[in-house]
């Protein structure tokens, strides 16, 4: 058994070591960007309190992208004239908003939103599902 186990926890552990320094370079590269900001400020105003400064947390870039997703959703089974799966939803979705396919992430994150927006929709008694398409389950407008 450990020749199969151990090569893929060896793979597994490549892969995280690689993740790390990447986070590491880029975390390196956020305090080098602070200093320099910091340093700015201290030029313009010496007195200016920069340990003070409250942080803030970037919002997502996919908000904007994945906003009102429960509408399109809607509308698009609307149009549809007949049952879609997720996936085929979200195929509809990037191409409608020019979304990037070819990033799993982003794609990962368009049918995420979508599941929430069908199951939102199904609660409500406004979409329901109209059999499957090998695995995935086809959603229609409730009638």
């Amino acid at each position: 058994m450990n020749e199969f186990v151990l090569p893929g926890l060896v793979e597994r552990r490549a892969m995280l070591a690689g993740e790390l320094e990447t986070a590491r370079a880029r975390l390196d590269r956020l305090y080098a960007d602070l200093a320099a900001v910091d340093a700015v400020i201290r030029q313009l105003d010496p007195a200016y309190p920069v340990d003070d400064i409250q942080m803030r947390q970037a919002r997502s870039p996919m908000l904007g992208v994945l906003k009102d997703m429960s509408r399109s959703v809607l509308g698009m089974l609307r149009e549809a004239g007949g049952p879609m799966t997720i996936a085929a939803l979200a195929d509809q979705v990037m191409e409608e908003r020019a979304l990037d396919a070819a990033s799993p992430a982003l794609r990962s994150a368009v049918v995420e939103s979508i599941g929430r927006a069908i199951r939102h929709q199904r609660d409500r008694g406004v979409i329901r599902q109209n059999g499957k398409q090998g695995r995935a389950r086809l959603w229609e407008v409730a009638e």
